[in-house]
């Protein structure tokens, strides 16, 4: 015996397992796509469908949905390198839109045989200092921006001699001696990577205590704008507190070139001279601070770091760290910047700690403090 039921009902009972039109039509354009993509298709189909795609990775909608057919982001990867100049082009237009996005970056690292093979090849040609795509270190760049993203390049990059880092640091030093136009997005990459522990460590080990050959990078440019990528790489090594020490030991010699873009030609007394580094004592009248608001706020918050283990702070204040910082204070012009000087100087003109809190990175705030502080925060801001 069966039971007849009306239409309607049975389609509302009846779990729904097909496809809507929209899904079938996204379908049938994955496979249209995919078809011509391919790098042995015809090169007039292949412009065709890069150039649409490209049209497409110009919306949210459309990287959403790229992101979700990841055959169709394979495609476009393995057209980076396509023999045809326009294709290639579009395709790398296409990958820098796509990676732009985080998470269409998260997607592509999901797809890990892929991406590390495209990922070699991204850098290789990186490191090549004929090499005048910048768009090349643009998608690496946002690909390395997020932390999962650089910690995936950055473990190719420590695995893979012919992309290590030794590779990067004379490609830099190459680039700065010829005054190329590529050293900032280059610099860029490698402060992206240094978001990485094992980069850094690597960075400043024996035997080649790669961070040494940067640090004339910043001594000897007029204008850190060029190279800001170094100076946030520095920046990033001064996270590594059990590196102060060697970072201020007369080998390295960190404090004075962190300090001259900083500095004036201001007049000291003979006293507060003769403590100062002997790189920043009796500067002419035409020395000048650097320019860029942004720049001296990464050098200022370089030195903050610095200050935050015993060893660290007894070497700046040592320095007379304290008279350059004051004389910028009264010059500074960007209000965030003057309270990162402020928090310095703070720490430069305090007792020191005492026993067992002396490394200020580690020190933890009661609970109840920490909610004062941050209702204190707040209430600054209502102001």
């Amino acid at each position: 015996m069966s039971v007849k039921t009306n239409k309607n009902i049975r389609q509302r009972l009846t779990p729904n397992t097909r496809k809507s039109k929209a899904d079938e039509m996204e379908d049938d354009l994955e496979k249209v796509l995919l078809h011509i993509l391919l790098p042995s298709a015809p090169v007039d189909k292949k412009s065709t469908a890069v150039q649409y795609l490209l049209e497409m990775t110009g919306t949210d909608d459309g990287c959403c949905f790229i992101k979700e057919k990841g055959k169709l982001l394979e495609a476009v990867l393995k057209l980076l390198f396509d023999d045809n100049a326009a294709v290639r082009e579009n395709a790398r237009k296409c990958t820098l839109n796509l990676t732009a996005n985080e998470k269409v970056v998260l997607s592509l690292l999901g797809l890990e045989s892929v991406m590390k093979e495209v990922t070699v090849q991204l850098l290789q040609q990186c490191l090549d200092p004929q090499q005048k795509d910048n768009m090349v270190f643009c998608i690496l760049n946002n690909m390395t921006r997020e932390p999962d993203g650089a910690v995936f390049v950055a473990s190719i990059v420590l695995e893979t001699p012919s992309v290590g880092l030794p590779c990067f640091v004379n490609l830099l030093c190459i680039l700065h001696t010829n005054k190329a136009k590529t050293l900032c997005v280059a610099s860029m990459l490698l402060m992206n990577l240094t978001q990485v522990p094992n980069v850094r460590h690597k960075l400043m080990t024996a035997p080649s205590y790669l961070l040494l050959h940067l640090l004339p990078i910043i001594s000897f440019s007029s204008a850190l704008g060029s190279c800001r990528g170094i100076v946030g790489t520095v920046k990033n090594c001064c996270f590594e507190y059990d590196f102060h020490e060697w970072l201020l030991s007369e080998a390295v010699d960190l404090l004075p070139r962190l300090l001259m873009p900083l500095a004036g030609p201001d007049e000291f007394d003979e006293d507060d001279m003769e403590r100062l580094p002997p790189d920043l004592q009796y500067l002419p009248d035409t020395k000048q601070r650097e320019a860029d608001p942004e720049m001296r706020g990464i050098l200022i918050q370089a030195v903050h770091k610095l200050c935050s283990t015993k060893t660290g702070r007894l070497k700046i204040k040592e320095k007379n760290t304290y008279v350059i910082l004051r004389e910028l204070h009264k010059w500074e012009t960007s209000e965030e910047n003057v309270e990162s000087i402020l928090k310095v100087i703070d720490i430069l003109i305090s007792d020191e700690p005492q026993e067992g809190m002396e490394n200020l990175h580690s020190v933890q705030v009661p609970p109840h403090l920490e909610r004062s502080f941050l209702q204190d925060d707040k209430n600054w801001e209502a102001k």
